[in-house]
């Protein structure tokens, strides 16, 4: 008896008694859409010296089984926003394209690699960070923190 139960086919059959006995089962696999991001890494601004911005970045790539895009979503402890004895505002990009708080950015494309592998040699993607010197020049001394969440979703 083959059948259709819940969308798979089942062939289950039970033996019957004799010199033999064949029996027969169906065997299913579900393998869910899949996405990961590795390869990142603290970005430390360093010591302000008085003068112009500071940027840093960290490489990130993103991986998922299946053809297609995928989306970042950005958000922050402090709404991209350093703090310590003050808070300090810094702007957040990837892949060069400005990152808002809690706002998505589709239509990205993930690394051709298999999720056991390493990222490749250069990460397709960047996460920037930069603080304005007219920001940092009116804060107080002091160390100043912030963590960054980054969200991945297939498209």
């Amino acid at each position: 008896m083959v059948g259709v139960i819940s969308g798979y086919v089942t062939a289950l059959t039970q033996g019957t008694t004799g010199t033999s006995s064949e029996g027969r089962l169906s065997i299913q696999l579900s393998i869910p859409l899949l996405i990961k991001i590795q390869g990142l890494q603290d970005i430390d601004l360093g010591t302000y010296t008085g003068t112009g911005d500071l940027q840093g970045a960290s490489n990130a790539c993103v991986k998922r089984n299946g053809a297609g895009s995928y989306s970042v979503t950005a958000t922050s402890i402090n709404a991209f926003a350093l703090t310590g004895s003050a808070s300090v505002p810094y702007g957040v990009t990837w892949g060069g394209q400005p990152l808002g708080q809690g706002v998505v950015l589709a239509g990205q494309i993930p690394e051709a690699v298999a999720f056991k592998e390493a990222c490749g040699a250069t990460a397709m993607n960047k996460i920037g960070v930069s603080v304005r010197a007219v920001d940092l020049q009116v804060a107080p001394p002091g160390m100043y923190t912030d963590v960054l969440t980054l969200m991945v979703q297939p498209d």
